[in-house]
């Protein structure tokens, strides 16, 4: 009798932990919200600070993340590859390793977009080693893991892959990627300033769990009715 009143109760239970449980995955992604509206605001405030040297930045990165920074160097057109443009407007962006000074490595630059028309003229037309003097903003690159050496050297590129480019470039690079802001020209390549923004919608989440708790609490109130009366 014990084991088929338990049976018979057991979906009932079962949707009272599926509900808690989503409960719990809603004010998970509650909390990550306002950790990702914290970082979002320390890194705003990153940006408003006046640029530091690229140097000093290298030597913590993780600390001069979406911070302002000035570099100089010689730019290495001969390795420069497009990136995808994520935007609306059609065309890829433009990123070139510069060459520092002293013992430091390669550190790319994404100088900015280019329409698909003259994104050619770019990569093939540019003398070597000219010097530059770069401003942008400060990225950490995301290391993903190289399952095997790439192939033949390849112009375009969905994402930047730090091992992969350092293996295409035959040198060291720094994990960082500058990207360099307007200089008020209006020329191409054309700068911006990247904003720290959240890739996933904490909120969306969030609601989507105390939604599926609603409705199995819903759903497990009316089985247990209708388990009283039989």
């Amino acid at each position: 009798m014990l084991a088929g009143m338990a049976k018979r109760w057991l979906p009932v239970v079962a949707l009272g932990g599926a509900a808690l449980v989503c409960v719990l995955l809603g004010n998970w992604q509650l909390r990550r919200l306002e950790e990702k509206r914290a970082w979002i605001e320390m890194m705003q405030g990153r940006l408003e600070q006046p640029p530091a040297e690229l140097e000093r930045a290298l030597e913590a990165p993780d600390a001069f993340a979406f911070r302002r920074v000035r570099a100089r160097g010689q730019w290495v057109t001969g390795q420069t590859i497009l990136l995808r443009h994520r935007g609306a407007a059609p065309g890829p962006r433009l990123v070139t390793p510069l060459r520092l000074g002293g013992e430091r490595s390669l550190v790319l630059v994404d100088r900015g977009f280019v329409p698909p028309g003259i994104a050619d003229g770019f990569v093939r037309g540019e003398s070597p080693g000219q010097t530059a003097m770069v401003e942008g903003v400060l990225l950490r690159l995301t290391e993903i893991p190289l399952a095997a050496p790439p192939g033949e050297r390849r112009l375009l590129w969905n994402r930047l892959h730090p091992a992969a480019l350092e293996h295409q470039l035959g040198e060291p690079m720094e994990r960082v990627l500058l990207v360099r802001t307007p200089d008020g020209s209006g020329d191409y390549p054309r700068g911006d300033t990247p904003r720290p923004l959240s890739r996933v919608n904490h909120l969306y989440y969030a609601i989507t769990w105390y939604s599926s708790a609603l409705v199995a609490a819903v759903v497990g109130i009316g089985l247990s009715r209708r388990r009283r009366r039989l």
